[in-house]
């Protein structure tokens, strides 16, 4: 990775500018290709080299992003600073802020105008809102000065995918784009019963899944066959807008058209399925409320499975975080959208005091490999050791189950730049690229839903389905009372009125973008 260079001049930055036209959320064309990019890229490069970069001060970039605080995070921080100060002349104070407690922490930051450098930022975070209320600086006449290898790589097409009213005001984590919903078991209880699962991306079905349940609660009594926290939606794979998921449209049939997910016959069958489950004993007790991740329970052998987002190598991550070798079954077919683009960015806050040497920092996480792998795995030889080329493995003395450092992967720069964690699966994540173009295509990929003339019926909705939808999704209260009025409230909140003017804002979108 070479250090970083000097600006550029004015006419190149317009060059690059012209040249950044990419798909992504928000974008104008969702089938655009990096290819100008790439090219605007290497000719800026090569003026680059023609001159001397003037040295950089030092400075410290205050970083704050979700997740259980690591217990070795200082160990670990003081290698990335040393490492970052011969890359960028920089350093890093990163504060980590448990998943519950992220939303309100966020919230505060932005509203307080407190001083953060990097602030992880999502689509299901409230991200359109805070752009579009200025608490995040425009990156697009940044990037191309600050970011350029970024800008050359192969998956540069999602900068453009955090545009709102037009603007960049992110740059998204490089992860499993192309998602779909399945569930994560303990192959070890498989294999001891010969209980048969799909291979690859085939797909399991809920009634294979159910004999899977069925015969985990008889011989394993003290396992809780499938964890689940507050609610059991496993089949919902349409694509939402908003932070809410009243209306959806069906990607798989290449819909333009919403419905009302709450009034489906799909939500219907899955509440009647999970009350069955529930009944069985195939569910904790506490589905309704019990808040944790389901990894964790199975980390403390409490349960066997547990539902979740099927991604690439997803398994081979559970595996090390759960200390137990999980399968990794699919339960829907893959799709790519504008949600899962935007699922995980870093932003630049408005109280930032060093904004170009942030981008700097995210410019190196998404095209150092050394760098990414420290924010993820910690120090080699401390906490991981290799055991192959891309492969690696706890580091002697370290309990698996119970590692002083590991970092979710989905956070920090590029993940087809990790190492696998684990002696079995794929030898490398250099295979994402063609996992995240292999999804289904959403059909209104690139459309970013502005929520302003409906915030108050978004407010309303969100509390209706808080209040309502954990209890009938995990099958703990009586549905055929409780259903009814769920739809009555959520209807008397304003659904009609959401959904029209999701409708609109779609309509106006395909419009403008017509080929």
């Amino acid at each position: 990775m070479k250090s970083a260079k000097s600006f550029l001049s004015v006419l190149l930055i317009l060059l690059m500018m012209i040249s950044v036209i990419l798909a992504g959320c928000g974008s104008s064309n969702s089938n655009s290709t990096t290819g100008s990019t790439t090219a605007a890229v290497s000719a800026t490069t090569k003026a680059e080299e023609s001159t001397t970069a003037p040295a950089l001060e030092p400075v410290t970039l205050r970083m704050f992003v979700p997740g259980p605080p690591q217990k070795d995070w200082a160990l670990v921080q003081d290698a990335i600073n040393k490492y970052l100060k011969e890359k960028i002349n920089a350093s890093i104070d990163m504060t980590q802020v448990e998943w519950g407690a992220w939303a309100q922490r966020q919230s505060l930051i932005i509203a307080s105008n407190e001083y953060a450098d990097i602030m992880q930022s999502a689509g299901w975070g409230g991200y359109v809102s805070n752009a579009a209320k200025g608490a995040y600086i425009a990156l697009d006449d940044l990037l191309p000065k600050y970011t350029p290898a970024l800008l050359k790589s192969s998956h540069a097409w999602v900068v453009d995918a955090a545009r709102v009213n037009g603007k960049i005001y992110a740059i998204p984590t490089y992860q499993m784009l192309a998602i779909a919903q399945g569930v994560y078991m303990r192959k070890d209880i498989l294999d001891k019963y010969g209980l048969k699962y799909p291979s690859g991306y085939d797909i399991l079905s809920v009634d294979d899944l159910e004999t899977i349940l069925k015969t985990v609660k008889e011989k394993e009594p003290n396992l809780t066959p499938l964890f689940v926290g507050r609610g059991l939606d496993f089949l919902n794979n349409y694509e939402y807008f908003g932070g809410e998921f009243s209306a959806m449209l069906d990607v798989d049939a290449q819909s333009t058209k919403l419905f009302s997910y709450y009034e489906s016959d799909h939500y219907k069958n899955s509440i009647a399925k999970a009350k069955e489950w529930y009944t069985k004993g195939y569910t904790n007790k506490d589905a309704g409320t019990n808040t944790d991740r389901g990894e964790n329970q199975v980390k403390a052998g409490k349960a066997f499975a547990f539902l979740m987002v099927a991604n690439y190598n997803m398994d081979i991550n559970y595996s090390a975080v759960t200390g137990y070798p999980m399968v990794e079954s699919y339960m829907t077919k893959k799709q790519l959208t504008t949600n899962t683009v935007c699922g995980q960015m870093f932003s630049i806050p408005k109280s930032a005091k060093n904004v170009e040497r942030a981008l700097m920092l995210l410019d190196l996480m998404h095209t150092d490999a050394a760098l990414d792998n420290m924010f993820v795995y910690g120090i080699e030889g401390t906490h991981y050791v290799k055991i192959g080329d891309q492969r690696i493995d706890t580091a002697p003395g370290i309990d698996p189950a119970n590692k002083p450092y590991l970092n979710a992967a989905f956070l920090f720069g590029n993940q087809s730049l990790l190492y696998v964690y684990g002696k079995t699966g794929p030898d490398s994540m250099k295979g994402l690229d063609d996992f995240n173009n292999s999804g289904t295509k959403s059909p209104v990929f690139g459309f970013v839903f502005n929520p302003t003339s409906v915030q108050n019926e978004i407010a309303a909705i969100v509390n209706v389905i808080n209040q309502y939808n954990p209890g009938l999704a995990a099958g703990v209260v009586d549905t055929d009372k409780v259903y009814p009025e769920f739809i009555k409230k959520l209807k008397d909140s304003g659904l009609d009125k959401l959904t029209a003017e999701k409708q609109r804002q779609i309509d106006e979108w395909l419009a403008a973008n017509k080929k």
